[in-house]
């Protein structure tokens, strides 16, 4: 009569590094209980055992929205994997805004080309300043002429009057740019 303590265990599992739970941690991702699926989803991404990604990837694309949400920021844990960065990809067009979110913030340690493009895409667009934002947070530390142009373009671009909430991050941004020749 205690159901959080599951979810508890799945989580004290996953930060042991149990991975001999692995396929029963994929089994109750599918759980009927919202509790237990986003700790079984949540150690997936705490082993970050490349087995889970197709799963998570699945989760990302049909389940409830909370799971989404959190297969989404799981997905994290693989930044060098193509198959993660596609679904992330994907993810940041959905028609969800706070999926779009959840994925934009998972893009961060993403390195890949692809992955700074559609970031500096998400700045230029006309999307929510929030999304904008957000995109712009997960560009923080990349030293890439590309992103530099992006948030010039937010101070160039931005309406006379108050600095807005992207204009003081993008002056704090461009200002931590370790490498000034970018610039």
């Amino acid at each position: 009569d205690r159901p959080w303590v599951r979810a508890d265990l799945i989580a004290a599992l996953a930060e042991q590094q149990s991975t001999d739970h692995l396929e029963d941690f994929i089994e109750l991702t599918h759980s009927r209980d919202p509790a237990i699926a986003r700790a079984a989803i949540e150690a997936l991404g705490e082993l970050a055992d490349p087995q889970a990604i197709p799963t998570l990837a699945g989760i990302t694309r049909h389940a409830r929205l909370q799971e989404r949400r959190v297969a989404l920021a799981t997905l994290s844990s693989w930044p060098r994997d193509d198959e993660a960065l596609q679904t992330l990809l994907e993810a940041t067009e959905a028609s969800d805004p706070a999926s779009q979110r959840a994925a934009i913030e998972a893009l961060m340690p993403f390195e890949e080309p692809g992955a700074t493009r559609r970031l500096v895409e998400i700045v230029d667009s006309t999307e929510s300043e929030d999304l904008r934002a957000t995109a712009m947070r997960s560009l923080e530390g990349r030293d890439d002429p590309e992103v530099v142009g992006a948030l010039l373009d937010v101070l160039r671009n931005a309406p006379a009057g108050p600095a807005s909430s992207l204009v003081e991050l993008a002056v704090r941004l461009l200002h931590n740019i370790d490498d000034p020749s970018i610039v």
